[in-house]
């Protein structure tokens, strides 16, 4: 079975809108595909989340947060050396969890991560990429 993360913007989009997205969610929900969080995205998710323009209760929140846990397994991250090609200091956590949970496919929306091309270890991919390549885009 195919082994996914998630970046916490692409778990923002599943939850808040329609789309792309959220047809990777519900493959998660499924069972369709192994998922993989680390406790630095769910802590990511629940600030995103928390932010005033979203107008979210408390209790919506930790909801969700709850039921990303039971569907995802949660991956103790190895911290990573360094990554000079990444851009972005702040998606560290990202690219330690990915290579931790030795997934298949990073799945971002962000440009930073997106724009790394030598690791070999996983392929990162928006999640338009994503549905294509099991065939539903």
């Amino acid at each position: 079975m195919i082994r996914i993360l998630l970046d916490t913007n692409v778990y923002i989009s599943a939850i808040l809108f329609n789309g792309k997205p959220r047809l990777i969610l519900e493959d998660i929900i499924e069972e369709r595909v192994n998922a993989y969080i680390s406790n630095d995205i769910l802590k990511e998710l629940e600030d995103t989340l928390s932010k005033p323009k979203f107008k979210l209760t408390t209790d919506f929140i930790q909801i969700v947060l709850s039921e990303i846990r039971d569907i995802t397994r949660l991956v103790n991250t190895t911290p990573l050396n360094n990554y000079l090609d990444l851009r972005d200091r702040n998606d560290f956590h990202i690219l330690e969890a990915a290579f931790s949970a030795k997934v298949d496919y990073l799945i971002t929306g962000d440009k930073d991560l997106l724009s790394l091309k030598k690791i070999r270890e996983f392929k990162i991919i928006n999640p338009e990429d994503y549905l294509r390549i099991k065939g539903e885009d």
